[in-house]
């Protein structure tokens, strides 16, 4: 509906920017054909759809922080190796429904007590790098790890961006040493 509103928009402009040039050169009165121009480019910037605007952060303090850590630390329960290949069964059908990679493999490795998924096409080192964190009553959380996880999961994984410090906090080891895990 909003696209149909601004391509409407847009040829109204169209038509009335060529109905100016014309009245320019007849010597005819030129409001009429400029108010329909102001108008229809109003219109069209009003329309034209925009992106959603990430939800505001929220300023935490120092000690909030700690305790969010260390609950969702202590929350964490070991992943059973079953949940794992399942969970990366369902990676490599969101990466084949979504035509990220295909052929696609999922890689799984078990690093510093931390589950870790890569998905990369065959014979390549580069790809989506995900860790599985497993909390009671078979809830688990796919974390994404690298750029390419996070690329690839904004066509709509359900997974939470990490970054390199949290990361850090969690793992006790950064991106880099654990991509050199799974050459």
């Amino acid at each position: 509906m909003v696209e149909t509103i601004t391509a409407l928009a847009f040829l109204g402009f169209l038509g009335s920017f060529i109905w100016l040039i014309i009245a320019t050169f007849k010597k005819k009165p030129k409001k009429t054909p400029l108010i329909a121009m102001i108008a229809s480019f109003a219109i069209m910037i009003i329309a034209v759809p925009r992106p959603e605007s990430p939800a505001p952060h929220q300023s935490i303090s120092p000690s909030q922080k700690a305790k969010q850590s260390n609950a969702s630390r202590s929350s964490t329960t070991p992943c059973s190796k079953d949940l794992i290949d399942r969970v990366a069964d369902g990676l490599i059908l969101y990466y084949l429904d979504h035509k990220i990679y295909d052929p696609v493999i999922c890689s799984r490795k078990k690093i510093n007590e931390n589950w870790f998924i890569f998905c990369h096409p065959p014979g390549a080192n580069i790809g989506g790098l995900y860790l599985v964190r497993c909390e009671e009553s078979k809830n688990y959380t796919i974390y994404t790890v690298n750029g390419k996880a996070k690329t690839h999961a904004r066509r709509g994984l359900p997974a939470v961006p990490i970054y390199e410090p949290e990361l850090q906090k969690m793992v006790g080891l950064g991106t880099f040493e654990i991509m050199k895990k799974f050459k």
